[in-house]
């Protein structure tokens, strides 16, 4: 099974406007720090693919659609 962690931006004010949020998204594995992926700089979307996860894996998309 595969899981997809995205951030939406619900207010859809301008198109660039996620992408300037300088959001972040920090994963845990219980009380550790295992990534912090920060939002890409100059893209425009409405939508934020930070990740995918399958169980076992963590794969870094970091991608504003």
């Amino acid at each position: 099974m595969k899981f997809e962690y995205y951030v939406n931006n619900y207010s859809h004010g301008s198109d660039d406007e996620l992408s300037k949020s300088k959001a972040m998204v920090q994963i845990y594995k219980g009380q550790y720090l295992v990534s912090t992926i920060k939002i890409p700089d100059k893209q425009t979307g409405y939508k934020w693919n930070v990740f995918d996860y399958d169980g076992e894996n963590i794969n870094i998309v970091n991608k504003v659609i």
